[in-house]
């Protein structure tokens, strides 16, 4: 895969995880048409200055290739889709066709090193397991691996209500001990500002 279409929005998506996405621009819609037709995916990518419909916004370069894993006609007469990632890919070159669907040049990141969760960060695994018990979260049914620094990691900074400019720092980490390092820190940071519900 040497090129690809791009979804742009306001989250940052990691390999492994799962966003739902409800379509009513008809650039995405023929795009994921013409993905569940192919069974081939996109990059979702975040965004830097701007928003999801309109104008073209800036984005970042690093992003995470997506697949359709699951859709549905919503009541609102919206098609709905889950998309899970599957790797990070590096963007150049960013082209705009004429219905403004934006594609890019990319180029895989190898995945990161198998690594357990040290026991200093294992309050991590405990507040990822709170985090699953919402309704909304379960309902992605997301597989999590909880020995995993990758999984761990990667889970907590999709969840937790961390800013775009700190998620896509994190997902641009190509090591997960360093990500747990700095998912507690920001958590440090936000201190009693932070609550599991």
């Amino acid at each position: 895969m040497k090129h690809c279409p791009l979804f742009p929005l306001n989250m940052t998506l990691f390999p492994g995880g799962r966003i739902p996405l409800q379509i009513f621009e008809a650039r995405y819609i023929d795009l994921v048409k013409s993905c569940m037709k192919a069974e081939q995916g996109f990059i979702v990518i975040s965004i830097k200055d701007g928003h999801e419909s309109g104008n073209r916004p800036e984005l970042y370069n690093i992003g995470t290739y997506a697949e359709i894993v699951d859709w549905e006609l919503l009541p609102s007469g919206l098609l709905g889709i889950t998309v899970e990632g599957r790797q990070r890919f590096i963007l150049s070159d960013i082209t705009e066709a004429k219905d403004k669907l934006l594609s890019a040049s990319v180029e895989p990141i190898a995945a990161e090193d198998s690594h357990s969760v040290p026991d200093e960060y294992r309050h991590l695994v405990d507040i990822l397991k709170s985090l699953k018990t919402n309704p909304v979260i379960q309902s992605l049914n997301l597989n999590i691996d909880y020995q995993s620094a990758t999984d761990v990691s990667s889970r907590l900074c999709e969840l937790l209500p961390f800013n775009i400019e700190d998620k896509q720092s994190l997902l641009e980490l190509h090591d997960p001990l360093e990500r747990l390092v700095r998912v507690q820190a920001i958590l440090d940071i936000m201190g009693s500002d932070f609550n599991i519900r």
